[in-house]
């Protein structure tokens, strides 16, 4: 019994091996391609953005992306009534990071406002819980016992709002991260 001869791709016929590695150069130029056109679309969009930052120290700053499709305003900051979130007595703004107010505007009058602001406390986080537990009772929160991370989290969903209130240990602080989102035609500036 001898040992069959080897077969070898025809003539101008690519092997199997051959075909794969080169689908995957071309799938590969594909994205590559892809990924440029993203960068440069958001360079432009970055390069056509309008306002520019104001105030010190970061404190302020925001601006204003005009498009066809629409417009996006960020500000640096956020006001404390319009979070619709109790502040945590004792609880200081983290100014460097963490705040913002987002207006997107899209066609048809959609709206889509986001306010977020961060906190700390040198309070635990136990008695922190306990103060949110208490002040948003009657909301009718959706409460997240602590995770793997230890990050404590109170939802309120009411229509096209939603309220969030994100608890987590960090170092000898507590932070406290609150948000509000309101999606719709209609809503509060």
């Amino acid at each position: 019994m001898g040992i069959p001869p080897r077969t070898s791709a025809p003539p101008g016929r690519l092997s199997d091996k051959h075909a794969i590695g080169m689908a995957l150069i071309i799938v590969g130029l594909i994205i590559g391609s892809a990924i440029i056109m993203i960068w440069i679309g958001l360079r432009f969009l970055v390069g056509s953005r309008q306002g520019e930052a104001s105030g010190k120290d970061g404190a302020g700053q925001g601006f204003t992306i005009q498009t066809p499709a629409g417009s996006l305003e960020v500000q640096g900051d956020v006001n404390r009534a319009r979070l619709g979130l109790p502040i945590y007595p004792g609880g200081v703004q983290v100014k460097t990071s963490g705040s913002a107010t987002i207006n997107l505007q899209l066609p048809n009058d959609q709206t889509l406002r986001v306010w977020t602001a961060k906190y700390e406390t040198p309070d635990s986080l136990e008695q922190v819980s306990k103060f949110y537990g208490q002040q948003l009772q009657q909301e009718g929160v959706r409460h997240q016992a602590p995770n793997r991370e230890g990050k404590t989290v109170y939802e309120i969903k009411q229509g096209d709002e939603d309220r969030i209130v994100a608890l987590e240990t960090h170092g000898d602080l507590t932070w406290i991260q609150l948000a509000r989102v309101v999606r719709g035609a209609t809503g509060p500036n």
